[in-house]
């Protein structure tokens, strides 16, 4: 493959995600037959456009490329290679050379050098435990520039390596931000080591608290992250500690002498790790009175030596502990009790794997077990704790009333049990006792306001009940307590945004919705928030950023190997796309998405992506399709007992029948669904269903039976608050008056126009201006020129619409007027 030489190369690492300087390289690498350069020019066009039919074309093509060009793989000798693509290029790769090979540094150095390594963001190597001196790898490393990488980690396998600084290899890549190390380190490597640009440093080895003062002499460290297991001294890095910038991140994990820390460190840190320390319960007492000193958000106390008491003691100062702790017990006993524990841990998963696998014996025979326990329990609590696991087993496989009998026999011991109260309450609400749950999760909070996290869980359950003042004050209280403790949190601020996105207050959901997306650290827990912004934007009107936010969370989630988000933006997007009339983008995005549903054996979710996809390939002609993939929907949603969409689906089913020209299947299909709909209070489609069966009878010249429907119509609509619909129901009531008063119909086309316009909607006011037409045929260009708006920004939403759009653009054709004969004349 090609060089690149320094004048098309230069760009790119000045502004690593700039348009023109990729499009400049594209060019280069074409005209050098270098099989990159399309590779480049397909992603970049899929990044543009990755879910409409032009998106799989794209993804074929990127794949056939791939396949063809075996130049592109990298060596494979003595090393194991893993890595994402960027445009051609590597950008993230792990390496992880062979523990057999004799030379693996041979194979490294063919695979740095590899031409398309050199645009590396995120590099990992991992040693094997046969590269016992650091330096010869910084000498590797050195031997090409690494303008963008910008995060490096280096690991091994005992024995370590010695480290040096990697001097050469970091003076070759200046965007280098995140360094992380593992070897045996000297007091001269933490000396030497200058860490330059980086700002997130990870030592871990025979590291001493000496190394914070390479984060006191550096103050662009934002997060350091030590081991020190074999430096016990906790009063020396108190003292180091004092001397830090504030930090996103500190890692002492393995620290002795924690209570001399705790006693006298002072710094600001957003998140502290000191898990696998010595930490006991009398130090967390200490660590909790001087939270403020530390002003830490979240706390990693993992396999410390803490019993329930300390944990208590540090829920109280912290908001998010991390704390895979001990159970309490006898200092002598400890042991013996923390297997106990696991053992019941452990039982109650394998439980759940052999019930998932259909195993129903084996899950009966560790149940057994966990019930054993109980009965050979040394001492009340440890009885407790396996009613505890037992309740937990119980709601897990199903068995909602012997869960609901274990829980309450741990309240009856322990009526003040946060723990036991909100197990119990999830069970009730699980039954579908919901007002029961609400009871006991109010009881929780008022035992323990400092615990948001309940109070979220009380204002979701509010939520769902419909009590939206009660929900919002109950997130509110919850954030006024983070906000004085400084701890507000993610799920705090989401919860906050669906209260107001279902009171209809969007601005303020997104905004929240905002607030939580800064606070999510996990990638994976930013996806359900991402979601629930774009449905903001969509029913604020802003429909390209909508489109934008749900295809980032597509692609986010299947990088990430999340299949139910990925499904999920897939479906939003498809529905969106089906909404504003681009029918090939919808088929796509829904399409893409079902798979993913039917392996996760979602249906309600599978069922809408059915009937949207029916829908939608109703609006692109293809009936035989959309029949099928309407079937299959319904069939789903009455499975799963969904009574609202299965009604959605057959309304666009009759549509079918009224399209093959079987008007009495679909006349009899819609009567089915607006009983349906009544019967379900379903006013929001019944509306529309009774204004399709109105217009039935409209085409048969029966007035009255049309009109009796559209009062009714514009009743429903107006209860349900559609707008929209409402101001649509007149112009069909002018369509009665035209067969009624044919005299009156030019003014009361004229009142429904009037009506629409303040919505806003080309496509419907472009549909009454063809009625409009049949007496004024000055109307028919304003409803060529309505419908082209209604075409160019994708709102064209109904089968009629698109049909009109479709047969008016060249007015006095043939098919305008097949079109207009339709009409009542």
């Amino acid at each position: 493959m090609t060089s690149l030489p320094a004048h098309v190369l230069d760009p790119i690492r000045a502004d690593p995600d700039g348009e023109a300087a990729w499009g400049v390289l594209s060019d280069w690498l074409q005209q050098a037959d270098d099989p990159r350069g399309e590779l480049v020019a397909v992603d970049r066009e899929l990044e543009r456009t990755p879910w409409a039919a032009r998106g799989r074309a794209l993804r074929d093509r990127r794949r056939e490329l791939l396949d063809r060009h075996r130049e592109l793989e990298p060596p494979a000798d003595g090393v194991r290679l893993q890595v994402s693509w960027f445009r051609g290029y590597w950008r993230t790769a792990t390496v992880d050379l062979d523990p057999d090979d004799d030379a693996p540094l041979a194979g490294l150095r063919a695979l740095l050098a590899h031409p398309c390594a050199a645009l590396l963001r995120e590099l990992e190597i991992d040693l094997g435990g046969r590269v016992h001196l650091l330096n010869n790898v910084d000498a590797v490393l050195a031997e090409r520039d690494w303008p963008v990488l910008h995060a490096l980690t280096v690991r091994s396998r005992p024995p370590w390596p010695v480290f040096s600084p990697l001097d050469e290899a970091r003076a070759r890549m200046p965007a280098l931000r995140r360094l992380s190390l593992v070897g045996e380190y000297t007091d001269s490597f933490v000396d030497d080591l200058d860490p330059g640009g980086v700002t997130h440093l990870s030592l871990t080895g025979s590291v001493g608290p000496d190394a914070v003062e390479v984060a006191a002499r550096h103050p662009g460290i934002r997060a350091l992250s030590l081991d020190l297991f074999e430096h016990p001294d906790g009063a020396d890095a108190a003292l180091a500690v004092q001397r830090l910038p504030p930090l996103d991140h500190l890692g002492l994990r393995g620290l002795q002498g924690v209570a001399a820390f705790v006693a006298h460190a002072s710094c600001e840190v957003r998140d502290l790790d000191l898990s696998m320390g010595d930490l006991d319960d009398e130090a967390a007492a200490v660590l909790a009175r001087r939270s403020d000193a530390l002003r830490v958000e979240r706390l990693d106390v993992r396999d410390c030596r803490l019993t329930e008491a300390g944990i208590d003691a540090l829920r109280q100062a912290f908001p998010e502990v991390l704390a895979d702790h001990q159970e309490p017990g006898a200092a002598a006993g400890r042991f013996a009790v923390r297997v106990r524990a696991q053992t019941l841990r452990g039982l109650r998963g394998s439980a759940m794997t052999h019930h998932a696998a259909y195993r129903r014996a084996e899950a009966r025979t560790a149940w057994a077990s966990v019930a054993r326990l109980a009965e050979v329990a040394a001492d009340r609590e440890e009885e407790i704790r396996a009613w505890e696991a037992l309740g937990g087993l119980a709601s897990d496989l199903g068995d909602l009333d012997g869960a609901e009998r274990l829980q309450r026999r741990v309240l009856a011991w322990r009526p003040s049990d946060r723990g036991a109260l909100q197990s119990l309450a999830l069970t009730r609400r699980t039954q579908g006792r919901t007002h029961e749950a609400e009871e006991l999760l109010e009881r929780a909070v008022a035992l323990a306001p400092e615990r948001t996290e309940l109070a979220a869980e009380l204002a979701t359950l509010q939520m769902v009940l419909g009590r939206l003042s009660a929900a919002s004050d109950t997130i509110d209280a919850a954030r006024q307590r983070e906000r004085e403790a400084r701890r507000e949190r993610a799920r705090t601020f989401s919860i906050a945004g669906m209260i107001r996105q279902q009171q209809g207050r969007l601005e303020e959901a997104e905004d929240a919705y905002r607030e939580a997306l800064q606070r999510e650290m996990d990638p994976a827990g930013a996806l359900p928030i991402r979601l629930n912004i774009g449905q903001v934007r969509w029913l604020l009107g802003r429909v390209d950023a909508a489109r934008d936010t749900y295809e980032g969370v597509a692609t986010s989630a299947r990088e990430l190997g999340i299949p139910q988000f990925e499904a999920a933006a897939l479906a939003d997007l498809g529905h969106l796309h089906l909404n504003g009339g681009r029918m090939q983008e919808a088929i796509a995005a829904l399409e893409a998405a079902e798979p993913l549903l039917v392996r996760r054996g979602d249906l309600p979710k599978l069922g809408n992506v059915r009937i949207n996809l029916g829908a939608a390939r109703l609006s692109n002609g293809d009936l035989d399709g959309a029949e099928q993939a309407l079937r299959a929907g319904i069939d789903a949603m009455q499975r799963s007992g969904n009574r609202q969409w299965a009604a959605i689906g057959k309304s666009s089913l009759a549509n079918v029948h009224l399209e093959r020209g079987d008007r009495e299947a679909g006349e009899a299909l819609c009567r089915e669904v607006l009983a349906e709909q009544v019967a379900l209070g379903d006013r929001w489609s019944a509306a529309s269903t009774r204004t399709q069966l109105a217009d039935l009878h409209l085409a048969r010249g029966e007035p009255a039976q049309a009109r009796a429907l559209l009062e009714a119509a514009a009743a429903d609509a107006v209860a349900a608050r559609n707008t929209r619909w409402a101001a649509w129901v007149r112009a069909e009531q002018a369509r009665v008056v035209h067969l009624e008063h044919p005299e009156g119909a030019v003014d009361a086309y004229r009142a429904a126009l009037a009506g629409l316009e303040p919505i806003g909607d080309d496509a419907l006011t472009g549909r009454a201006l063809l009625y409009l037409g049949v007496c004024e045929p000055t109307a028919l260009e304003a409803a060529r020129q309505r419908l082209e708006a209604a075409a160019d920004r994708g709102g064209l939403d109904q089968v009629a619409t698109v049909e009109a759009y479709h047969a008016g653009r060249d007015v006095g054709a043939g098919t305008f007027a097949d079109w207009l004969r339709q009409l009542p004349s």
